[in-house]
């Protein structure tokens, strides 16, 4: 029993057990979660990266999806490898796939084992640099955010932005606390960068630590060496690299830049508007109405406390290193802000992690560690995850909840097939469905005719988030003659309707 505990408390138990408590609650999930329809695209792209990559099929290469002209792809090499290469080993025709599971649930995996991998990196950072205990609470509350563990069972980049941009941050601010020479943050930067575009903004922080840190010529030679390493990785993992290694990346870079401007739009709505591209305020109401109540007030109370310490030139040497994760965030905010493709809060999870570790290190500084009130913060963080059958539909009671929300915000997109088809199918109604709204996802849902002229369609779907985007679609003019039958609901709120 002393070598068990002493093994817990030691970094590697206790990270395994972070690691662990993260992990079992997605797995529980995985088969339930809704799908939605990047997973399919990602899905087919993983197969087909495999498949070039095992023939050396240049040409696949050089026409694959990150030299599109009229979307914004991203690169996503890390998550188009693992979710390709589970793919083919458990759910592929060929005669070596094992053929365990279904193509989605096998393309599902890799991402809810490595998603996870942020939550014990956050306890290492908050061990580093502002505390033990920080780092726990931390670490433990991420564990049960709604949004991170919402993402980490879909096959989309985001989970693996958001370790792979912390780790090149992390690795970087611990090479300069203990001034040792690491190429590591730059191949952490690669493939940050090889998930998303936006991985590249690791490398502000990179920056203003050269800029506020006396020892330059050190942050110098070290922001060099990982520039070489950050070079010399995307290379050797990104095929368009073999084939233009001077240009790739800022031929890709300038496509990016232009598409996310002037590609084809994402439709949202926003504060009651339905729009191409939702104002200012969107992802600050999307951190504010998305995450459980007792992290919003931690963070409130972090800027308060960091602000009044920064001004009156009291901050803490360790509290130091936090000005270049300010800087991050707010580069990244930017970023995101000014595009006008604003997918939901998911492109800015990469923040998140950074979100709940100043909020456990300003609730402890306001309360000094006092256990019970611990105990009641990590409660009141992981809430959702208890009480929602889809921790992605959650929004926190200072917006009123997922119902309430849908005045203000997009609830519940690419939600509401799946609940139907399964109330469909659990009552015995037979017939052929159409679906309106993310109809490619519905196959996955049931073993009925799901028919794509929709007036064919014996019933017909119609998800809720698609009626709040296209209120006069011309889809809709299919629901001509046909009665409502039953409003489906999930978590509260409603997300599909069928009609016959």
């Amino acid at each position: 029993m002393q070598k068990i505990k002493k093994f817990i408390k030691g970094d590697f138990g206790l990270c395994l057990l972070l690691y662990s408590v993260a992990l079992l609650p997605r797995l529980f999930h995985l088969s339930g979660t809704t799908v939605y329809p990047d997973e399919i695209t990602w899905m087919v792209k993983g197969k087909e990266f495999i498949y070039a990559l095992g023939h050396l099929n240049l040409n696949y290469f050089s026409n694959a999806w990150w030299q599109n002209t009229h979307d914004a792809y991203a690169i996503g090499i890390p998550l188009v490898f693992v979710n390709g290469l589970s793919h083919v080993l458990f759910a592929g025709a060929g005669k070596f796939s094992l053929h365990l599971f279904s193509d989605i649930i096998a393309s599902r995996l890799p991402g809810v084992f490595i998603g996870p991998l942020t939550i014990p990196l956050i306890y290492l950072f908050g061990r580093r640099f502002t505390g033990k205990s920080i780092g726990i609470i931390a670490a433990l509350a991420y564990a049960g955010s709604p949004i991170a563990m919402g993402l980490d069972l879909w096959v989309i980049h985001d989970s693996f932005l958001t370790l792979f941009s912390f780790l090149g941050i992390y690795s970087f601010l611990v090479a300069g606390k203990t001034s040792k020479h690491s190429f590591l943050p730059g191949f952490w930067l690669a493939l940050a960068f090889l998930t998303k575009p936006l991985g590249l903004l690791v490398v502000v922080p990179w920056l203003v630590l050269f800029l506020i840190k006396p020892n330059k010529q050190f942050y110098l030679s070290l922001i060099f060496r990982n520039f070489i390493s950050f070079w010399v990785a995307t290379l050797v993992l990104w095929p368009a690299s073999w084939l233009s290694p001077l240009t790739a990346v800022p031929g890709y870079l300038f496509r990016q830049i232009f598409l996310v401007q002037s590609g084809d739009p994402i439709h949202n709505f926003y504060l009651g508007v339905q729009s191409d591209n939702p104002s200012w305020s969107y992802y600050g109401f999307q951190f504010f109405a998305r995450t459980p109540e007792i992290v919003i007030i931690g963070l409130i109370i972090a800027v308060i406390i960091f602000s009044t310490r920064l001004f009156i030139k009291k901050t803490k040497n360790r509290e130091s290193y936090f000005l270049p994760i300010f800087y991050y965030s707010l580069a990244f905010l930017l970023v995101i802000t000014v595009s006008h493709l604003k997918g939901g809060v998911r492109y800015a999870l990469p923040l998140l992690p950074w979100f709940y570790l100043a909020s456990a290190w300003g609730f402890t500084e306001m309360i000094k560690e006092r256990k019970i009130l611990i105990s009641a913060y990590l409660l009141l963080s992981i809430y959702p995850v208890l009480l929602y059958t889809s921790p992605y539909l959650y929004y926190n009671q200072f917006v009123g909840g997922p119902a309430a929300a849908r005045k203000f915000d997009l609830v519940g997109l690419c939600f509401g097939n799946q609940a139907a088809l399964s109330y469909m199918d659990s009552r015995g109604i037979t017939g052929s469905v159409g679906v309106i709204g993310c109809s490619a996802s519905a196959a996955y849902h049931t073993n009925r005719s799901v028919v794509l002229d929709l007036s064919k369609a014996d019933y017909l779907i119609v998800e809720t988030a698609f009626t709040q985007t296209y209120d006069h679609h011309g889809l809709l003019k299919n629901l001509i003659g046909k009665n409502e039958i039953q409003k489906i609901y999930e978590d509260g709120v409603q997300t599909a309707a069928i009609y016959h």
